[in-house]
């Protein structure tokens, strides 16, 4: 039963992580391709690692692997996890900072509702 559970996350782990993040993808890159913020364009990148990210661990990372193999393999894994994270926050940073900015511009004359 508890293998079985497991197996289970594990599988419905990998699916909703690789959909969840080609769904955002498909509406980052738009916006990119529509506005040229960079935050859109630091997003997509972040979700395109996220992808491979999680592809790597449920296909490459489940491999037996010499260590001769095995420790650069956990090296680029854990730099793409670094790169991610650091697109993602630089991402959410400039999309916040750009839409705060976009509401100080207009909203001498407005009340905030």
């Amino acid at each position: 039963m508890g293998t079985t559970w497991l197996k289970f996350l594990f599988h419905t782990s990998y699916a909703v992580t690789v959909i969840a993040n080609v769904t955002v993808l498909f509406a980052v890159w738009p916006a990119y391709q529509r506005t040229r913020n960079r935050a859109f364009l630091y997003l997509a990148a972040a979700l395109a690692l996220g992808i491979f990210d999680t592809i790597c661990d449920h296909t490459l990372g489940q491999a037996d692997m010499a260590p001769v193999y095995y420790i650069p393999y956990r090296t680029v894994r854990r730099f793409a996890y670094f790169a991610d994270i650091i697109l993602l926050a630089t991402g959410l940073i400039l999309l916040t900072r750009s839409y705060l900015a976009s509401l100080h511009k207009g909203s001498d004359d407005t009340p905030n509702v």
